[in-house]
């Protein structure tokens, strides 16, 4: 997979229209992803667009739910069910031959997108590209998250259903 210069953080989330779009998080505020990054991505091909995030991170979201529309029928929002901070800030866009990877240090909020000082980086991948590595690094990681589920309860998820299609 080929790498494209770096894109500012405010056109990654236009880089192509994805099939599958997967968001990590500490911390969440879904009215900042649903009022300035969802408008953002092209949601003609989308299957599935799913966030996770820290159960104390999403706790502190939860003051917003008046004010949100979109999640449930156009994204899922999903704790990750660990005891440990889930802390990793990871955006993956796919497609059918491209994909493109955001890793950072900003929480999905308006500081940790707009105001702090963050650190991102990211990468266009396109199929048979040269980053071979980089490609089984994602996969590991998509195979990560699954495993935070244990194995009991596990079957019609739609969580692990939509990792595994994005795998």
């Amino acid at each position: 997979m080929a790498a494209v210069p770096q894109l500012p953080l405010s056109e990654f989330f236009r880089t192509f229209s994805p099939t599958y779009v997967l968001g990590t998080t500490y911390t969440v505020s879904l009215a900042f992803f649903e009022g300035l990054v969802f408008p953002e991505i092209d949601r003609n091909q989308l299957r599935r667009c799913l966030l996770l995030c820290d159960p104390i991170g999403f706790q502190r979201a939860l003051v917003e739910a008046s004010a949100l529309r979109l999640v449930g029928r156009e994204y899922m929002a999903v704790c990750a069910p660990t005891p440990h901070s889930f802390h990793p800030k990871v955006w993956l866009l796919i497609g059918e031959d491209e994909a493109a990877l955001l890793v950072g240090s900003g929480n999905l909020t308006q500081s940790g997108f707009m105001t702090n000082l963050e650190l991102f980086d990211a990468v266009q991948l396109t199929k048979g590209g040269p980053y071979a590595t980089l490609t089984e690094d994602i996969l590991l990681f998509l195979d990560g998250l699954r495993g935070l589920w244990t194995d009991t309860g596990r079957d019609g998820l739609l969580v692990l259903d939509t990792i595994a299609e994005m795998r």
